[in-house]
């Protein structure tokens, strides 16, 4: 069975289990030859605070390190997919929600970070929000899970 190619968001934090993330992501738009759009997103009190010294945020920079994470995450896998980057400023869920929702994904692949108790309750879970609020498909991957290391390690799609 042929599956149609797969336009999929995987937004990153730099964590491990974000990384987990983007190796199942990669996967799945190299079994649909589809297109893999990584995104992070950066604080904006941070960016603020830089505008009110006179500095402009260096987003340049975060998406250096981030197609940087990226390559040394996939490795030569990387320079074989359709990648594209995106770093916008604000809260990271809707900010997920909003590039989802302009470039007609069809799928999301994050990360959970198993955040509880307190901790969960003072930062709240992005991924919960996500998940609450999007018409798209959410694949959420588990805190320990490193993900595929080769495309043939996961189930067809």
């Amino acid at each position: 069975m042929t599956s149609s190619p797969l336009s999929v968001l995987c937004p990153i934090d730099f964590s491990e289990a974000s990384f987990g993330a983007l190796r199942y992501a990669a996967a799945i738009v190299e079994s649909s030859h589809g297109q893999l759009m990584v995104m992070t997103v950066d604080d904006p009190l941070l960016a603020s605070m830089d505008a009110a010294r006179g500095h402009a945020w260096p987003s340049d920079q975060t998406r250096k390190d981030l197609e940087s994470a990226v390559t040394d995450t996939l490795g030569l896998r990387a320079h074989g997919l359709d990648l594209h980057y995106h770093v916008p400023i604000g809260e990271p869920a809707p900010e997920i929600l909003r590039v989802a929702a302009e470039r007609h994904v069809d799928l999301i692949v994050m990360s959970s970070h198993g955040l509880t108790g307190v901790r969960k309750l003072f930062f709240g879970s992005t991924t919960e929000r996500v998940l609450r609020r999007t018409p798209v498909p959410v694949l959420v991957t588990r805190p320990g899970d490193r993900g595929p290391m080769e495309p043939s390690d996961v189930a067809s799609f």
